[in-house]
C-alpha cells in the first residue's frame, strides 16, 4: 500500500509538490524492492494480484472515500481530480497499516487454519516483517524527521507532530517484529512491567 500512495505522490508531484520528489520516487523504489524481495511480488505475476485482493481493496475503499469525501467539500483549493488524488494519497497512507495488523494477527493464531494457508502459500512472515520495516523505518525518518527540522522554525507544532508520529512508528515497528519473531516472551516480559496492584 505504501507502494501505492508514492506511485500516486511521485506521479502527481508537479501538481502539489507533496513532500520531496525526488524522497517520495526513491521510496517509491525502496517499496518496489521491498515487495519483491520480502514478499515475492512481481507485478507481472496474475497470481500475485488475486493473492492480494484484501490490500486492492483497501485501496479502492481509500480512492472510494477520497472521491465521496472530495465531492461534498465546497472549499476545495485545486480541481476535483487533483483534489481527490491528493486525499487518496493520504488515505492510503493512513490505510497502510492495515496489513501489517493482519500479519501479526495472523501470526499469533498459529493454529488458524488462516495461518497454516499462510505458510503453504510460501510466506515467511518473518522475512515479510523484515522487509516491510526494513523501508518503513528509513522512509519515515525522511518524511518525518527531515520534514520536522524543515518546518520547525515556522510551524513548531507541526514539527513536534512529525518526530511523535516517528516515535509512534518506531514504538509499532519493536512492537511487532518482537511479536512475530517472539510472541511468548514479548507477553511474558510486557507482564512483568505491570504492578501487582493493576490486576485487583
Amino acid at each position: 500500500m505504501h507502494a501505492c500512495f508514492l506511485a500516486l505522490r511521485v506521479c502527481t508531484w508537479p501538481l502539489h509538490e507533496v513532500g520531496l520528489g525526488v524522497c517520495n520516487l526513491l521510496g517509491l523504489l525502496a517499496a518496489c524492492a521491498a515487495l519483491y524481495f520480502g514478499f515475492g511480488f512481481s507485478l507481472t505475476s496474475a497470481c500475485a494480484w488475486r493473492e492480494n485482493c484484501d490490500v486492492w481493496g483497501l485501496v479502492l475503499l481509500a480512492l472510494s472515500a477520497a472521491c465521496c469525501t472530495e465531492f461534498f467539500d465546497s472549499y476545495r483549493h485545486f480541481s476535483l481530480v487533483e483534489s481527490v488524488i491528493f486525499a487518496a494519497t493520504s488515505y492510503i497512507e493512513i490505510l497502510a497499516f492495515v496489513p501489517a495488523v493482519w500479519m501479526v494477527y495472523q501470526c499469533s493464531k498459529k493454529s488458524d487454519d488462516v495461518a497454516g494457508e499462510g505458510s503453504r502459500k510460501g510466506g515467511n512472515v518473518q522475512q515479510e516483517a523484515s522487509a516491510f520495516f526494513a523501508f518503513l523505518v528509513p522512509f519515515y525518518v525522511l518524511e518525518d524527521v527531515v520534514s520536522a527540522f524543515r518546518v520547525r522554525g515556522e510551524e513548531p507544532l507541526a514539527a513536534a507532530g512529525h518526530i511523535v508520529h516517528f516515535i509512534i512508528l518506531l514504538d509499532f515497528a519493536c512492537f511487532l517484529l518482537a511479536h512475530i519473531y517472539n510472541p511468548d516472551k514479548v507477553h511474558g516480559s510486557f507482564l512483568c512491567w505491570l504492578p501487582d496492584q493493576l490486576w485487583v
